[in-house]
């Protein structure tokens, strides 16, 4: 029946074109009575997500789990947040404009060419999904993994490191219930010290308010979801002492643990967006050099500005104003 209108639409638009218009209302009215599209899938998927304030050693973690098999971790998305309000907004779309309206919103993005992957491709694979598979979560979990498969073709599981992501947590969680949660932290003063330094942020006050929202709208999600949902890495342990640290992470994420996590260098040049000027440190072995640059990096003045801003929540998490956080300190 559909097409048969179809072909007469279509035959006769040249003459009355109003016919297209419609065509068209009569498909939206049809679709927002029938709810077309869902958002979770009927077995919901098992992806974890990395979030937290930039600088906190959100891609050096990444690269050591991406040392797994079975893990794969693309480069940033930003835009996933946007992607699922989008969905939900046009849900009552036909299935392959609201597929082409997912698409556009990573494609658009400047960031979206580091992930090496043709979005066309992944499209014609998406507008063929079956009717019982077309929700958010399922179209989700087919876009990280048609990437997975054309980067590692043993990945089972993926993951994804981005830590705007820190302020869709609600959004994320509403479309994967069974995901899990990696809240990266680090002292504030390095924090705001490497965003000035990579040019993300100019001043110290935007930077403080940037990591203080960051670790207050993780850890209040954190208590929502619980702990086996949930968990926090400090980046001073984990360059400290790796080894029990990332085994405490694949024991979290229920994944065995290997010696190659500790070996990130030789896997670097495969996450295609380590070539960025800030992430140049990635090149080294895991070590704590980078605890408490603060010290030369940042001026009296901006100094002040951090203690008048994240003291107090630093000093809840364990760290005192002069120095690294006692509880991390071997």
């Amino acid at each position: 029946m559909k097409s048969r209108i179809q072909k007469t639409v279509k035959k006769h638009y040249g003459n009355h074109p109003s016919l297209y218009t419609m065509y068209d209302w009569s498909t939206d009215l049809k679709n927002i009575l029938k709810r077309s599209h869902k958002i979770n899938h009927s077995e919901h998927f098992n992806p974890f997500f990395i979030v937290g304030s930039g600088r906190s050693g959100n891609t050096l973690f990444r690269s050591m789990l991406s040392q797994k098999d079975e893990i794969v971790i693309p480069p940033e998305s930003f835009v996933l947040g946007e992607a699922i309000r989008k969905y939900k907004m046009y849900r009552y779309m036909e299935w392959e404009d609201l597929c082409g309206v997912f698409c556009a919103v990573f494609e658009r993005h400047h960031g979206f060419p580091r992930w090496g992957m043709d979005i066309r491709e992944f499209y014609k694979e998406a507008i063929k999904i079956e009717r019982k598979n077309r929700n958010l979560e399922f179209l989700i979990h087919s876009f990280y993994s048609f990437y997975g498969r054309e980067n590692k073709e043993t990945f089972t599981r993926w993951g994804d490191k981005t830590p705007i992501n820190t302020f869709s947590l609600k959004l994320i969680d509403k479309v994967f219930p069974d995901s899990q949660f990696i809240h990266m932290i680090r002292d504030a003063r390095d924090v705001v010290s490497s965003y000035i330094k990579a040019g993300l942020y100019q001043d110290a006050e935007g930077a403080s308010q940037r990591w203080i929202n960051s670790i207050n709208t993780a850890q209040k999600f954190g208590k929502k979801v619980g702990s086996n949902r949930y968990m926090e890495v400090y980046y001073e342990e984990l360059v400290r002492n790796p080894e029990p640290v990332l085994r405490q992470v694949c024991e979290f994420l229920g994944i065995e643990f290997e010696e190659s996590m500790l070996h990130h260098v030789e896997g670097v040049d495969q996450l295609k967006d380590t070539r960025l000027s800030h992430h140049t440190n990635l090149y080294k072995p895991v070590n704590p050099s980078s605890i408490g640059k603060w010290k030369k990096n940042l001026s009296e003045e901006q100094q002040q500005v951090v203690e008048q801003y994240c003291r107090e929540l630093m000093e809840n998490m364990g760290y005192t104003w002069g120095q690294s956080p006692t509880a991390l300190e071997n």
